[in-house]
């Protein structure tokens, strides 16, 4: 079953992939943020850098 997800791209971030399952079987979509290198999280909400 493949779920439908209604996405808005924002100008900023037209360039980004949309959510996407990375591996078989996976619980969850990988999903990235249109963020600039300079923006900065909430110190408890963590985000992993880009590869």
């Amino acid at each position: 079953m493949t779920p439908e997800i209604a996405v808005i791209r924002l100008p900023h971030g037209a360039d980004l992939p949309l959510p996407s399952y990375a591996t078989e079987g996976a619980a969850g979509m990988d999903l990235l943020a249109a963020i600039s290198a300079r923006s900065r999280m909430a110190s408890h909400c963590p985000i992993a850098p880009a590869r």
